[in-house]
C-alpha cells in the first residue's frame, strides 16, 4: 500500500517541499493526546494520504484562481500564490506557529472537514475565534465613535435669517459660466435653513 501512495507524491520541487511539510505537521501532532480522538489513530498511511491531499487542496485551489491564464506552468505568479496559500494553510495546521490556531488540526483530524475543503477556508472559517475576536473588537472600536454635536461647532460665516445664530456652513459651486461669481450654498446648522446666493 505505501508504493502506491508513493507514486502520488509530486515530483515538482515546490509541490513536493509543501508535502514534506504538510506530512511533518500531521505526523508530530495526529497521535498526541490532545488530537488523539477514540474514532481514529493514524498510521503512516493514512497520514501520507491526508497530506496528499492538503498539497493537492493547495494545487488545485491556485489553479481555480489562476484559471484566467492560459498557461498554468510554474511562473512567478503562480508559484507565489501556491506558496502563500501553502504557507497559510501550513501555519493554520500548525498549532504551535505564531497563529496559535488549536482548532483547524482538530476538526481536520474528527473528520469535522476534509482536507480539499480545508484549502478553500477563508479567514472566517480557518480560525473562526480569532475572526470573531478581531470582528467584535473591530466593531467595539467603531461602537464609540459619536459624531461631535452639532451645537459645540463653532460660529460660521453667515447669519441664518430665520433662527439668527450663526452655526451655518457653507459649499461654492460653479454653476454658471466661468466669467462670473461662484454660486453659495449655505446650511444652517441650527434649524436645517437652506439658501444660496451668487
Amino acid at each position: 500500500m505505501e508504493d502506491t501512495l508513493e507514486s502520488f507524491i509530486p515530483e515538482q520541487a515546490n509541490r513536493k517541499r509543501v508535502f514534506k511539510k504538510l506530512y511533518e505537521v500531521l505526523d508530530k501532532h495526529a497521535n498526541t493526546e490532545y488530537y488523539l480522538s477514540d474514532k481514529h489513530e493514524y498510521d503512516e498511511h493514512s497520514l501520507t494520504k491526508m497530506a496528499l491531499n492538503l498539497e493537492r487542496g493547495i494545487f488545485n485551489y491556485v489553479l481555480q484562481q489562476q484559471l484566467h491564464l492560459r498557461n498554468k506552468n510554474w511562473y512567478p505568479l503562480f508559484q507565489s500564490t501556491y506558496i502563500n496559500r501553502a504557507v497559510t494553510v501550513h501555519n493554520n495546521l500548525k498549532p504551535d506557529s505564531y497563529i496559535k490556531n488549536r482548532g483547524l488540526l482538530k476538526r481536520l483530524l474528527d473528520k469535522q472537514i476534509n482536507e480539499f475543503e480545508l484549502c478553500y477556508f477563508g479567514p472566517e472559517d480557518m480560525f473562526p475565534e480569532r475572526y470573531n475576536e478581531i470582528q467584535r473588537k473591530h466593531l467595539d472600536k467603531n461602537s464609540g465613535f459619536k459624531p461631535k454635536p452639532i451645537m459645540d461647532d463653532s460660529d460660521g460665516m453667515f447669519r441664518c435669517g430665520k433662527c439668527k445664530t450663526y452655526k451655518t456652513s457653507y459649499h461654492q459651486l460653479q454653476t454658471r459660466r466661468a466669467d462670473e461669481p461662484a454660486t453659495t450654498f449655505v446650511t444652517c446648522l441650527n434649524c436645517n435653513n437652506r439658501w444660496k446666493f451668487c
